[in-house]
């Protein structure tokens, strides 16, 4: 992965990304809307055949591999039959046997245990290959599954295809409408708690920016867009802040490509300053080694 160059935004550019990503969802909820009304019906009689299908796919695939197994190893009790039949000499030119090695047969050669050398070891198949029955158990977001299995539209959306159920009286099949209101909680809070770190980071910084979207070219990628969560700047430093609810969401890969891109835009305007990480989290410890920040204590920490 080698970044080929990277900038800010335009004010233009910004307002035009954020206008294709409100058009992107809008278009994604008419095309479902739109599709629901041809095909409504079908939906919901698929949608009833699913997990009876779903599984025995799922068993007819758990015996392929189950037959794929068998065969081999039923292709390794044949060889060594037949090997134990046409005993004959190793390829160090001394004589082959058959040994007991532990509780398993082996044909080798009679000076088997001599190490560095390559010699004859053909040990007995054992433990024939059991099928083991498969019951799937449907994810919370099982409809995803559902439009794969049958090869709807990706574009369907998973909210507007459970309201469309929840209005026929279909049951569901999991709690995916539990799903997707827990879901929907977590971004509101996820929101609230960015909106209230920015509110203290702004009295930290000369200048702070909000989801400043960077536009980058890795040697691996198209065009990308990336925003992170904050871009503060002191008179010594520019540091790259992710809120995070605890640090077990942060996401490392994703951080580094932040910290390339404005590593070259530094370069680039030819600023001096130091660049610096920190994630600021809501719940766990200080761990100032590995740049995390409990929220509780910005006003200890030293921005410089």
């Amino acid at each position: 992965m080698e970044l080929i160059r990277a900038r800010f935004a335009t004010d233009e550019e910004t307002k035009s990304f954020y206008k294709f990503l409100n058009s992107k969802q809008n278009d994604k909820n008419d095309f479902t809307k739109k599709w629901l009304k041809t095909n409504g019906s079908k939906f919901i009689e698929l949608h009833q055949r699913f997990y009876d299908e779903f599984n025995q796919s799922a068993k007819d695939k758990a015996w392929d591999k189950h037959y794929e197994r068998w065969n081999k190893w039923n292709e390794d009790v044949n060889y060594f039959e037949r090997r134990k039949r046409e005993i004959g000499r190793c390829i160090c030119g001394r004589s082959e046997g058959l040994y007991q090695v532990g509780s398993i047969l082996m044909i080798g050669c009679s000076n088997y245990r001599e190490q560095g050398y390559n010699h004859t070891k053909i040990y007995e198949p054992v433990n024939e290959p059991i099928y083991q029955d498969v019951d799937v158990k449907l994810s919370a977001n099982y409809l995803n599954d559902l439009k794969i299995f049958y090869e709807l539209p990706k574009e369907l959306k998973q909210s507007i295809l459970v309201d469309y159920l929840l209005v026929n009286n279909i049951e569901l099949l999991t709690n995916v409408e539990q799903k997707l209101s827990v879901t929907n909680g977590v971004r509101e809070k996820s929101k609230k708690r960015e909106d209230l770190f920015k509110s203290f980071l702004e009295e930290k910084f000369v200048k702070l920016y909000h989801q400043k979207i960077i536009i980058a070219k890795f040697t691996d990628t198209t065009k990308t867009h990336f925003i992170p969560d904050f871009i503060g700047v002191t008179d010594n430093s520019i540091y790259l802040i992710e809120q995070k609810k605890n640090a077990g969401l942060i996401n490392q890969e994703q951080t580094q490509r932040y910290l390339l891109a404005l590593e070259y835009i530094k370069k680039e305007t030819k600023s001096d300053k130091d660049l610096k990480l920190l994630y600021l989290v809501e719940e766990g410890a200080n761990d100032l080694y590995n740049n995390i920040l409990n929220f509780k204590n910005i006003n200890d920490y030293e921005f410089n």
